[in-house]
């Protein structure tokens, strides 16, 4: 995602969350029966729960890279702190 706001863990998890509730408030995508065992998506609901899903999935990996990526520069940083470095001397 090439934007000026960044996406975390937290933000992607309330959009799935949001997102799948509302799906299942409407009858059009998802049946709800007497219990759970009668419950399901109709077909319009699982193509809604694809073409959702191949809009989050690139939000979840960004958030992922991220994640490494930050550790990386944080055991980076820890490890060139600890680095002892003495100036050569000039004569």
């Amino acid at each position: 995602m090439n934007s000026k706001y960044e996406i975390d863990e937290h933000a992607v998890m309330t959009i799935l969350y949001g997102s799948i509730q509302k799906l299942c408030n409407d009858r059009t995508y998802y049946y709800e029966g007497v219990s759970k065992d009668y419950s399901y998506f109709t077909d319009d609901g699982k193509v809604a729960i694809m073409k959702f899903m191949e809009t989050v999935a690139p939000m979840i990996l960004e958030v992922e890279k991220k994640k490494i990526d930050d550790h990386a520069k944080a055991q980076t940083m820890e490890q060139l702190q600890k680095v002892d470095i003495k100036e050569a001397d000039p004569f």
